[in-house]
């Protein structure tokens, strides 16, 4: 055995006994693997504060959790009370390393993780050792769509959380730089068909929002007995009481990738739409993320004659306290948008484009909606906030009652009642 299978059958118990699945699903505790390309410490978006969530929620209702991850070498590890297994990526190189290759070797790449076989005997073995009476797959690049077929040869009950549009976009994001494509690209079309092949082995995909949903429905065919859900992301709510900022300067917050598709350039454009029917001084504007350091220096100059600062990556508790009111300029078609819900549960109202997911989010207690499309769409409702604050007002006192339908105690239940369907 490698020193990880070993670690497992030490941590499981030589000789232990899983207990038959129907009898540990009649008590209602389940044993639970969840897949994630990375997992806590290693935070690259919001698939992976989604997954710890969720993981730590089900450990504290009584749920033995584990999950499988991509590292830089294989260990095993408990944080939180969830037993953590990081796997070396088997590909030509590791995407835990994100280092950029040339066209041959990405093309490789790509082609390799949409159908990879090498994870198989391991993952087996550990499967059959754990004995999980469901196993829930998230972003499963870097693992590839194949584990499923290990999974299904075990005859183990299977859920998969779509929370990019991976198995239609190598990229991710459906977005070619410019604008979102309408359908799958020819550059993707290679990589996608193995994944097609595999689009009937999970029991349930689960989208995190209905748009989600929608677009996989529209450009797969998963056959006539897929089941398709729609659970929403979660977000932990604060424990401090909200603070009232009353200061005669608006403050503007953005927090997100400091990057095209999350709509800083077009954010940009708005602002200085907004200093020519407005006072400088009637507003600061913050943005917090990380971003490549010559495309910020573009957005300095871009906001020229703006009261603005690039605070780099900052806690949200920390963010939040500072802002009245969170712009979400996405011009991607954000699946979900966790900034969102993360910003009223901090009592601050958002305003946000009307792209994918986010229009479910949209609340007119809490929040403006605006079409990018719309000439100074976004500039018009700064610009009657920043005139009357009345309505931002009555907007963050509704806010974080809003948040509160977003809990991971709610998100925990609704995964946790469809894992249970399964085992029926």
């Amino acid at each position: 055995m490698t020193l990880l299978t070993e670690q497992i059958a030490a941590c499981l118990g030589e000789g232990r006994e899983g207990g038959s699945l129907n009898n540990r699903t009649m008590n209602k505790k389940m044993r639970i693997v969840l897949f994630n390309t990375f997992y806590y410490p290693k935070l690259v978006g919001g698939a992976e504060v989604s997954v710890q969530l969720l993981a730590e929620e089900l450990v504290r209702n009584g749920h033995e959790v584990y999950v499988f991850t991509i590292g830089k070498k294989e260990e095993i590890a408990r944080i939180n009370g969830v037993i953590v297994i990081r796997f070396v990526s088997k590909n030509i190189s590791s995407v835990y390393d994100n280092k950029k290759h040339g066209f041959l070797a990405t093309t490789a790449w790509l082609l390799l993780d949409s159908l990879n076989p090498f994870y198989h005997f391991r993952l087996s073995y550990l499967l059959k050792r754990i004995q999980p009476d469901v196993v829930h797959t998230n972003n499963v690049m870097g693992f590839s769509p194949a584990i499923w077929l290990t999974i299904k040869r075990l005859h183990l009950p299977l859920v998969h959380t779509m929370r990019d549009y991976y198995l239609l976009c190598h990229k991710c994001n459906m977005f070619n730089g410019t604008r979102n494509c309408d359908g799958i690209c020819k550059s993707c079309k290679l990589t996608h068909l193995p994944k097609k092949w595999l689009l009937d082995k999970p029991d349930v995909l689960v989208g995190v929002s209905k748009f989600t949903v929608k677009k996989h429905q529209e450009q797969i065919d998963a056959g006539p007995s897929s089941h398709f859900e729609v659970i929403y992301n979660a977000v932990k709510l604060p424990v401090a009481p909200k603070s009232e900022k009353s200061q005669q300067t608006l403050t503007i917050g953005y927090m997100g990738r400091i990057a095209k598709d999350k709509g800083v350039e077009y954010l940009a454009a708005e602002i200085q739409q907004l200093i020519q029917v407005v006072p400088a001084s009637s507003f600061e504007l913050l943005l917090a993320g990380d971003g490549p350091q010559e495309y910020i220096s573009y957005l300095t100059r871009q906001l020229k004659g703006v009261n603005c600062r690039f605070l780099g990556k900052v806690k949200p508790a920390d963010f939040y306290k500072q802002v009245q009111l969170t712009i979400v300029p996405s011009v991607w078609n954000e699946p979900f948008g966790r900034v969102v819900i993360e910003s009223f549960s901090y009592g601050v109202p958002v305003c946000m484009a009307a792209r994918g997911g986010l229009t479910e989010l949209h609340d007119d207690r809490v929040s403006w909606l605006f079409n990018m499309d719309d000439a100074h769409a976004l500039s018009s409702i700064l610009t009657d906030i920043i005139n009357d604050r009345s309505e931002l007002h009555e907007k963050g006192q509704h806010a974080k009652d809003y948040a509160a339908k977003f809990s991971v105690s709610e998100n925990a239940r609704q995964y946790t009642e469809l894992y249970s369907s399964l085992n029926k």
